[in-house]
């Protein structure tokens, strides 16, 4: 009966691990594309405002998680091991409370610096036009990253 259970355990690690690896191939293949034609259609000026917002984006959202994704998933598998199923829904609402403050937190703090060094340095200016629209794209980047 064991054995039955580890190679049905297997067979679900091995294709949860393929649909893994198949979306990150899709994933990683289709922003190359993309890439490849912001660059081509694109200005040089346009372009590195471009990828100047999704450096900013990715940096601060970096922060904003802080290793929440591991703390969450350590938790839950410790707390479902345990069968306390109670104890998950409750650290699954301090979780939530704490991305969205944090996610809150780290879209003023990007809002911010970029308000800030944006005005400080004159080839920014098109930068802090759009500091709010980034500080909103941190704040979804970093709720998407820890939910999904």
């Amino acid at each position: 009966m064991k054995n039955n259970t580890n190679a049905s355990l297997k067979k679900k690690l091995v294709r949860g691990g393929s649909w893994a690896l198949a979306g990150k191939i899709v994933s990683v293949s289709s922003g190359l594309i993309i890439n490849v034609l912001l660059a081509r259609y694109m200005d040089p000026a346009d372009l590195g405002l471009y990828f100047l917002i999704i450096s900013i984006t990715s940096f601060t959202t970096a922060l904003g998680t802080l290793g929440l994704q591991q703390l969450t998933v350590r938790t839950i598998a410790e707390n479902e091991a345990r069968a306390e199923t109670g104890k998950i829904k409750e650290y699954i609402k301090q979780i939530l409370l704490l991305i969205s403050v944090g996610a809150f937190l780290t879209s003023i703090i990007a809002y911010f610096s970029i308000e800030i060094f944006g005005t400080r340095l004159s080839d920014l200016q098109a930068l802090t036009r759009l500091s709010l629209i980034i500080s909103l794209l941190v704040f979804i980047a970093i709720i998407q990253k820890i939910i999904a």
